[in-house]
């Protein structure tokens, strides 16, 4: 609807930019005719920026451009977002809305409703941790010692990528 609106308001400023833009040329000195084309070429500017306006508006509510504002403003949080500040960024829309619960239904993001308010969980935002440890006997050993075997059992040297979740818990990226 607000394309519609859009396009309309646009193509209704054209008209009002050639009316007045013939009144303009059409004065012949006649301020009468000289003080209608200004008129009519003002009101055609601030319907363009209005239609403009709309359109951009429209465009950028395009379900896509919205999953893409969200997993940005994710990353930049981290991997949390709660409802609020996404409404905060890209307003109150239905479209937001349709936006981060498909989001939920598709598991790129997980709602958290244990606290006082409703929290998104994007996983794959959380900050890591890689640890270099001994696969036998668990020592752990600074990522940039260049060793390939432990000093203590003489196993392999492995490292390990997990994410920390919210309350401390770690959940390890490795699959076993």
């Amino acid at each position: 609807m607000k394309r519609f609106i859009g396009y309309v308001l646009t193509a209704f400023a054209v008209v009002l930019f050639l009316l007045g833009l013939i009144f303009l040329i059409a004065s012949e000195g006649q301020s009468s005719r000289l003080v209608s084309g200004i008129i009519l070429v003002i009101f055609a500017s601030g319907t363009a920026f209005l239609g403009g306006s709309l359109l951009k508006k429209a465009f950028d509510l395009s379900p896509e451009q919205v999953k893409n504002a969200i997993l940005a403003l994710a990353k930049e949080n981290n991997g949390y977002l709660t409802k609020e500040s996404i409404n905060a960024v890209l307003g109150p829309y239905p479209e937001v809305d349709m936006s981060i619960e498909a989001m939920v239904l598709d598991g790129s993001a997980v709602l958290d409703s244990s606290s006082l308010r409703a929290v998104y969980v994007f996983p794959d935002f959380l900050h890591e941790i890689v640890e270099k440890y001994c696969s036998y006997c668990d020592t752990r050993y600074p990522l940039r010692d260049p060793i390939q075997k432990c000093t203590q059992c003489g196993g392999d040297i492995v490292l390990k990528k997990s994410r920390i979740e919210k309350k401390g818990q770690i959940f390890s990226m490795d699959e076993k």
